[in-house]
C-alpha cells in the first residue's frame, strides 16, 4: 500500500491546566526523524511520545509540536510582585535612556515568569497528552493513507495506459519485419549484380535482430505485473516504484533507439510522457512535495531592507513574498496588497483576536503582522516564503519554526542609518527621532539571526542575501529530498537495498 510521505494534522483538547494542542507534520525521508517542540509543562514526555510516532510511522521527517496553553478564564491566576518591582525600577533606571520606550499591559504579562498559573497535575496531563497523540496521529497516518491512494490510483491508470500502448507494439511487430524485409528485396533488385539468395537472408536476419524489440515488450509486461503487485502490499514499497520506474524508463529508451516505423517511435514517446509527467512516486513525487523554506529578513528602519528584499525577489523567481499587515497609515507611493495590507487598528485587533497571525508585534506605535494564510499553505507547496519583518516578530517566527533561516541587516553607520531616514523623505522629524532612538536596541538583537549582512555597498549587500538563499537549498536534508534515489543508488550494496 502506498501511503504518501508528506501529511499534516493537528487537534486541541481542553485540560484542568489549559488548553492542549498538538501539531505533526511530515515531509520525505529516507529513515524516520522527528523533531520535538515541547513547552516546559510537556518535556519530560519527550521519550514516551518518540515511542508513541515510532510505533505508527516508520519513515519521513517528522515535526511535532505540543503545547499547554493557559486557559483564559476559570483558573486562579497571580502575578509576580517581586519580579515587577525589579521590572519597574530597571524601566525607572532606564528611562532617560530610552524616553518613548513603552510597554503595554499585556506585553508585560507575556515576559517570562511575569503570570503564574497553578502547576500542573503531571501523571494526568500525561495521560491527556498521549490520549491526544494518539488521535493525531490517527488522522496523521489516514491523511498518508488518502493521499498514497490517490496516488495509486493515478499510478495504476497510467500502468494500463502503458500496457495498452506495448499491446499495440506487439500487434505492430509482425507487419514492421514484413515491411522491412520487402525494403530489403527491393533494394537488392535494383543492384546491377545479383546477390546470393543465402547471404541476402543472412543480412536480413541480422537486420531484423537489432531491431528486435520483443525482450523490451517481454520486460515491460513483467514491469507491469510486478508493480501492479507492488501497489497491493502493506509495507513501504517507495523504494521498489523508484526502480521499477527507471526500468520503465529504460525499456521505453531502447523501444525508441530500436525503432524504424513512425508508429513505434510515436508510441515511445507517449510511454515517455505517461512515465515522466503526472503524479509520480519516488524522488520526483517527493521533490514535488517537499516543503519549501521559510526565510525572515529584518533591520532596523532605514538599513535598506526593503531594496535589497525587492532586488532579490527580481533575481530569484523561486521565492515568495509575504505582504504583510499594517495598521499605521500609507506612506506616500505605497499601495495597498502591495507594499502591505493596510488596515486599521481595530480591525488588526480583530485579526489577533480571531486566531488570524503567523506572527505579529507593536513597531514603532503601529501593528504590524503576517497572514497565516499567506505562509502556511504556500510552504506547504512546497514554495520558499521570504517574510520581511521586525525582530520581534522574527523571534515568534523562530519559536514556531526552528528550522526558518533568518537574516539580520545592518547599516556601515550610525550616520550612514540617519542619512538614508531623511533621503527617503517619508517621516516627519519625530518619527526620525524615534526611529533613531528605538534602531540601537532593534540592532543589538543581530545575534539571534542565522546570517548577519551589512548594508554597505547595495550590490554586494544583495549578492550576499542571495548567496544565503543558495546555501540553504543545498543543506543536507533539501539536498537528500531532491537526490534520494541517487544517493540510493550511490549507496546501494549490490543486492537492492541501501547500504
Amino acid at each position: 500500500m502506498i501511503r504518501s510521505m508528506t501529511a499534516f494534522a493537528s487537534g486541541e483538547r481542553g485540560t484542568p491546566w489549559g488548553v492542549l494542542g498538538c501539531e505533526l507534520r511530515s515531509v520525505n525521508h529516507r529513515f524516520l526523524e522527528t523533531g520535538l517542540r515541547l513547552t516546559d509543562d510537556l518535556r519530560a514526555l519527550e521519550p514516551l511520545l518518540r515511542e508513541r510516532v515510532a510505533a505508527r510511522v516508520q519513515r519521513g521527517k517528522l515535526d511535532l509540536v505540543l503545547r499547554l496553553r493557559a486557559p483564559e478564564s476559570a483558573v486562579s491566576l497571580a502575578v509576580n510582585e517581586a519580579l515587577l518591582e525589579q521590572l519597574g525600577a530597571l524601566a525607572q533606571r532606564l528611562d532617560a535612556q530610552f524616553p518613548r520606550l513603552q510597554v503595554g499591559f499585556t506585553e508585560l504579562l507575556q515576559l517570562p515568569g511575569v503570570l503564574q498559573v497553578p502547576a500542573a497535575d503531571g501523571e494526568a496531563l500525561q495521560v491527556q497528552a498521549l490520549e491526544l497523540l494518539d488521535h493525531i496521529l490517527d488522522e496523521f497516518v489516514a491523511a498518508r493513507e488518502r493521499e498514497g491512494s490517490k496516488l495509486a490510483a493515478a499510478i495504476s491508470e497510467r500502468v494500463d495506459a502503458i500496457e495498452r500502448i506495448a499491446g499495440e507494439v506487439g500487434g505492430l511487430i509482425p507487419a514492421i519485419r514484413e515491411g522491412q524485409r520487402a525494403k530489403l528485396a527491393a533494394r537488392l533488385a535494383d543492384l546491377p549484380h545479383p546477390v546470393d539468395p543465402g547471404r541476402a537472408e543472412q543480412e536480413l536476419v541480422l537486420w531484423l535482430q537489432k531491431l528486435d524489440v520483443d525482450e523490451e515488450l517481454d520486460r515491460l509486461d513483467s514491469h507491469i505485473v510486478e508493480i501492479r503487485r507492488v501497489l497491493g502490499q502493506r509495507e513501504p514499497v517507495g523504494r521498489r516504484l523508484d526502480f521499477l520506474l527507471q526500468e520503465f524508463n529504460r525499456e521505453a529508451n531502447t523501444l525508441g533507439s530500436k525503432s524504424v516505423d513512425a508508429r513505434t517511435s510515436a508510441a515511445a514517446v507517449e510511454l515517455k510522457v505517461l512515465i515522466d509527467q503526472g503524479p509520480r512516486t519516488g524522488t520526483e513525487h517527493r521533490m514535488s512535495q517537499m516543503r519549501g523554506t521559510l526565510f525572515v529578513v529584518a533591520a532596523p528602519s532605514g538599513a535598506g531592507k526593503s531594496s535589497i528584499v525587492n532586488a532579490v525577489l527580481a533575481r530569484d523567481p523561486q521565492i515568495r513574498l509575504s505582504i504583510s499587515f499594517t495598521s499605521r497609515a500609507a506612506r506616500p507611493g505605497e499601495r495597498h496588497a502591495q507594499h502591505y495590507h493596510f488596515v486599521s487598528a481595530d480591525e488588526f485587533q480583530s485579526m489577533i483576536d480571531a486566531g488570524d497571525f503567523f506572527e505579529y508585534a507593536r513597531v514603532h506605535g503601529d501593528w504590524k503582522g503576517t497572514a497565516r494564510q499567506s505562509v502556511e499553505p504556500q510552504l506547504a507547496a512546497g514554495h520558499d516564503v521570504l517574510l520581511e519583518i521586525d525582530w520581534q516578530g522574527a523571534l515568534q517566527v523562530r519559536a514556531k519554526v526552528p528550522d526558518a533561516v533568518s537574516v539580520f541587516i545592518l547599516p556601515p553607520s550610525r550616520d550612514a542609518l540617519e542619512q538614508r531616514m531623511r533621503h527617503r523623505g517619508q517621516d516627519s522629524e519625530a518619527v526620525i527621532a524615534q526611529r533613531l532612538a528605538a534602531a540601537r536596541e532593534e540592532m543589538s538583537h543581530y545575534r539571534e539571526f542565522d546570517y548577519v549582512i551589512v548594508n554597505e555597498v547595495f550590490d554586494t549587500a544583495v549578492d550576499e542575501m542571495c548567496a544565503v538563499f543558495v546555501a540553504s537549498r543545498l543543506r543536507r536534508d533539501q539536498q537528500q529530498v531532491r537526490h534520494g534515489a541517487l544517493i540510493d543508488a550511490l549507496l546501494d550494496d549490490g543486492r537492492g537495498s541501501p547500504a
